[in-house]
């Protein structure tokens, strides 16, 4: 999926920080992504700040005004962006069932 993340994001990580969000509840952190990601392929701390700060800024995610006891900002996704998480789902859904994404499948596409 990470070539596929490249071509279409411009990133090779983002579609998979992508899946690991939408694997948390609201008010997860990046210690909270940093372990979910750790549980398949584990990626270096700057690869997933650069990630949030891209969603973030794109406003696919929100972060709270107010840190966690432990001094984390919470994290939520934006449900008005929802047609893109919908899209993550999707291709993470064609890639398990494929094995390797690379490109839009077609075949998948014209069914629809």
């Amino acid at each position: 999926m990470r070539s596929f993340s490249k071509s279409i994001f411009a990133s090779q990580y983002r579609a998979e920080v992508a899946e690991a969000i939408l694997k948390l509840d609201d008010g997860w952190t990046t210690r909270d992504l940093e372990a979910k990601l750790a549980e398949s392929s584990p990626l270096p701390s700057s690869c997933v700040t650069k990630e949030l700060k891209v969603l973030l800024e794109l406003g696919l995610i929100r972060r709270s005004r107010d840190k966690t006891v432990d001094g984390r900002f919470p994290y939520a996704i934006a449900p008005e962006v929802a047609p893109f998480w919908d899209f993550i789902r999707w291709i993470v859904g064609v890639s398990r069932k494929s094995g390797v994404l690379t490109r839009f499948p077609t075949d998948v596409v014209q069914q629809r």
